[in-house]
């Protein structure tokens, strides 16, 4: 079955890029450069699903959400929030009108199909509690992970975060949380640190006591970073809360989605997210800057440019410090002319302008990535 899919952003580019992921998909898109004229798409179209940009003319993200949750057609029409704009009350009125998931610009690609491969589950309605879910590589059945907290809020911001990753588990108090874990024991347990009925500390004790075969990996929700000296024994970790998607996209990164060495971590990084993202920042600087296309060459290598080759390099450190990669472009004499020609809008020599911006498209390839990340 095709689903209506609608995309909402001023931006023709940024537009273009959730377009061109979503053909992975079996969906008719439509589009909308305003929140006006997205009301008038809902209204002759009835997608069933929205992908909104916060910062927009003529009526903007927040304005055009408000609008849709007053028709009382249109009320539950899943909306996704598309947006580099992260400040915390912003977030937070979004998420009080209901939001089916976040989506933070620019978008990671990797990333980015995990999450719609999410919402189109949902949208077919036919992904029931413990079926297993498949990504792009085809990797079989989700980690399980509990998440007990009481602010219903908070527990659908993190949830739009965590179904590309787990299969999640709900809990609202420290009670319920605890028959859950008794139920489907779930390897990855997140607790509140303000919790009713059963508190943080008793409910810690109680999971930690179940059964000594069974061993979760637990992490303290809380707003300090910071767990308690009494606590800390119980804790595999702290996980800071907030309602900044990309901040606790961070904190996930850094707790629950971590290698299970340093070693581990890049070869999953190279493999996975970073060579993504390494191939759309190259695509978006070098379409930005020079407006050429690139294509990218699986399972070949590339031939070595012919003649006199410029090497340009630079490092990339991604922000937490935690890999150090090189990036860096070989590049016929030739190429290297255009992309001189492209950037400073003359000719130039390589050793009088050519190189220096074949340097600096190098330069803003790696920023593109680490600001990805």
């Amino acid at each position: 079955m095709k689903h209506k899919v609608l995309i909402v952003d001023d931006d023709l580019f940024s537009r273009k890029i959730l377009r061109k992921l979503l053909r992975a998909f079996p969906c008719t898109i439509l589009e909308a450069a305003d929140g006006l004229q997205a009301l008038q798409v809902i209204a002759t179209e009835a997608p069933d699903l929205v992908f909104l940009d916060v910062n927009m003319p003529v009526l903007d993200g927040l304005q055009t959400l408000q609008e849709i949750r007053s028709s009382p057609v249109h009320a539950r029409l899943p909306v996704v929030s598309v947006s580099a704009n992260t400040e915390r009350d912003l977030v937070m009125e979004l998420i009080q009108l209901g939001l089916a998931g976040f989506l933070v610009k620019p978008l990671r690609p990797g990333e980015t199909y995990r999450r719609l491969d999410v919402l189109f589950q949902r949208l077919k309605n036919t992904a029931p509690s413990g079926s297993a879910m498949h990504g792009p590589d085809g990797q079989a059945r989700k980690q399980r992970l509990l998440l007990i907290d009481s602010d219903p809020n908070f527990r659908e911001f993190a949830r739009s975060l965590l179904d590309c990753h787990f299969e999640v588990l709900e809990a609202s108090t420290g009670a319920v949380g605890l028959q859950l874990f008794n139920d489907f024991e779930p390897g990855l347990v997140c607790v509140s640190e303000r919790l009713e009925l059963l508190g943080a500390q008793r409910l810690l004790q109680m999971i930690r006591g179940v059964r000594s075969s069974f061993a979760p990996r637990i992490f303290l929700l809380s707003e300090s970073g910071e767990a308690p000296a009494i606590q800390q024994p119980l804790l595999d970790g702290v996980i800071r809360r907030s309602f900044i998607p990309d901040a606790f996209d961070r904190e996930l990164r850094r707790t629950l989605l971590v290698g299970e060495s340093a070693a581990a971590t890049i070869v999953a990084l190279l493999r996975g997210s970073l060579r993504a993202e390494l191939i759309t920042a190259t695509q978006q600087s070098i379409g930005v800057m020079t407006s050429q296309d690139v294509a990218v060459r699986e399972g070949e290598a590339a031939p070595p440019p012919a003649g006199r080759v410029l090497r340009t390099r630079t490092e990339l450190t991604l922000p937490d410090g935690s890999v150090t990669v090189g990036v860096g472009l070989l590049v016929g004499e030739d190429d290297a002319l255009r992309i001189g020609r492209k950037i400073l809008g003359e000719d130039a020599p390589l050793d009088q302008g050519a190189g220096g911006a074949v340097a600096e498209l190098v330069s803003a390839i790696a920023g593109r990535v680490c600001a990805s990340f």
